[in-house]
């Protein structure tokens, strides 16, 4: 493993030492404070990765969650297109611009079920202890599997894969956001306090089903929270979100949103891949994601992406093409416009 698990300790000691707090939090209202416009934001400073509200209303007003029209259509057909010409069932897509937070959808509210959206929470769950208790990420886990618990169709490199021996929390938190690890979430999930869990979906007003089945349905805009408040630094510390994102930005998975972008782009994202059963004949049914931030300069985005269908390498290259067309979209709305959407 790398040293970040390291660098992530080292963070939280010094956050600690320093006093800071906690950041303002998820809201689900509007702000009250009456000197910020309405459906705007006020920001620190930005780090790298993050850029830390001071005041925001992240609820739902419309002035703020306005829906962009004007590549609308052109999504909704290239979605359309994708399904007939690569033969995926559903892709359902979520763009959100990070600055002002306009946004643009295809089959946003269409509900798969998403393993990915439990990887990201029980993450969340360990970030956020570790924060309260310096002890937290250190503490040791023995892994008795073996390599062959991964299924055959993970995209996991044998060399990044588990081998049986004693890992800490850090350690599992690190896999499960830079490696896309399955096995490191289901160890995870054996191990953290299911309230802690229950806390990370309340905090971020996720209702939908039962919070401790790692498939419930979700949305790709719900996907796409957790990264909006990892990238406004309103859920851990700011010094804890920018790891985090760091983490994430070297993802190990560079086909999906990564392959859509130029070589160099700095992607923050997770990936995941589910095989169910179709209910009439028993064959494979796949579900692929990848949800994360792309850093196009000076103008980050969120965008979470979901497929189903029968060939994970097509709905993966459906993925990609999707990372394409909206970075496409951005980089000539900056270069033609200059400001936000």
């Amino acid at each position: 493993m790398s040293n970040k698990k390291t660098l992530l300790l080292v963070i939280i000691v010094i956050a600690a030492a320093f006093g800071v707090g906690l950041a303002i939090g998820y809201k689900a209202g509007p702000s009250k404070n009456t000197a910020v416009e309405e459906g705007s934001s006020v920001r620190k400073g930005s780090a790298a990765l993050t850029h830390p509200l001071i005041e925001c209303d992240v609820g739902e007003n419309p002035a703020q969650k306005r829906e962009i029209a004007y590549f609308k259509s052109e999504l909704d057909l290239l979605t359309r297109n994708l399904e007939a010409r690569l033969g995926v069932s559903k892709v359902a897509v979520y763009f959100r611009d990070l600055h002002n937070g306009p946004w643009v959808g295809s089959k946003q509210d269409l509900a798969l079920a998403s393993p990915l959206r439990y990887k990201l929470a029980l993450s969340l769950a360990c970030l956020k202890e570790g924060e309260k208790n310096l002890t937290f990420f250190d503490r040791k886990i023995t892994y008795t599997g073996k390599e062959s618990s991964y299924d055959d169709f993970w995209p996991l490199p044998r060399g990044f894969r588990m081998k049986p021996g004693e890992y800490t929390v850090g350690d599992l938190v690190e896999r499960a956001l830079e490696n896309n690890d399955p096995v490191a979430a289901d160890i995870l999930d054996e191990y953290v306090d299911k309230k802690l869990l229950e806390s990370v979906f309340t905090d971020l007003s996720i209702s939908s089903g039962d919070p401790f089945v790692s498939e419930v349905a979700m949305t790709p805009e719900i996907l796409s929270r957790f990264f909006r408040l990892l990238y406004n630094a309103s859920y851990l510390t700011k010094k804890m979100s920018e790891t985090t994102l760091t983490i994430m930005s070297e993802n190990i998975y560079k086909d999906a949103l990564v392959a859509g972008a130029p070589r160099g782009t700095t992607v923050s994202h997770n990936f995941s891949i589910n095989r169910t059963k179709e209910d009439d004949d028993n064959s494979d049914l796949w579900q692929v994601y990848d949800a994360g931030i792309i850093y196009y300069p000076g103008f980050p985005y969120v965008l979470a992406v979901m497929t189903q269908g029968s060939d994970p390498k097509t709905q993966i290259k459906a993925i990609a093409e999707v990372s394409g067309f909206i970075y496409g979209k951005v980089e000539k709305h900056v270069k033609t416009k200059g400001g936000a959407m």
